[in-house]
């Protein structure tokens, strides 16, 4: 009950873990934290985390969708890079890493439900916050993208780059 952060690698490799439901007092989900957790078919984040590490949730191969709570502050590079995700649902307005949803060879459909979003770029490699392949290659994506304003779609549009052309907007108002 007094547990805040889930440490890094806490669980990196695991292959037992089915699904994950992350105690409430937990804020922070530190780097690696359910790396290579191939069994993961299941995560629940609560309402209190802020912040979700460096590969938190990267190669959970058997996580097909994944809701983000609202207070969700940061997603870190790569963390929720090559899994099989489909479908990711973001409530709050979380600045995303560079690189988070990267090589997501089924990801096909965003929802960002906050007023805004931010893309940061500290890695140094744009365009490419959200894609199916390794290499950003455009042409591979086909990302469709339910977002809640004009201003989040320009900023989902800038993220996606060359890969923009292959990207379907929807807005929600």
């Amino acid at each position: 009950s007094n547990l805040t952060a889930l440490p890094n690698y806490l669980f990196l490799g695991c292959s037992e873990l089915s699904e994950v439901s992350i105690p409430k007092n937990v804020t922070v989900i530190g780097d690696g934290a359910f790396q290579d957790c191939k069994s993961i078919t299941k995560i629940v984040i609560p309402d209190g985390v802020k912040s979700i590490g460096y590969l938190a949730f990267a190669g959970c191969e058997n996580l097909t969708s994944i809701t983000i709570p609202a207070n969700v502050e940061y997603i870190g590079a790569q963390a929720f890079g090559a899994s099989l995700i489909e479908t990711v649902i973001i409530e709050g307005t979380p600045t995303i890493q560079n690189k988070a949803f990267r090589g997501c060879a089924n990801l096909r459909t965003v929802y960002l439900n906050g007023n805004d979003i931010t893309f940061d770029n500290t890695t140094g490699q744009a365009n490419c916050w959200f894609c199916n392949s390794e290499s950003n290659n455009s042409n591979t994506s086909n990302i469709t993208f339910y977002v809640k304003n004009a201003n989040v779609a320009e900023k989902v549009k800038a993220a996606m780059g060359e890969e923009a052309n292959n990207t379907t907007i929807y807005i929600n108002q």
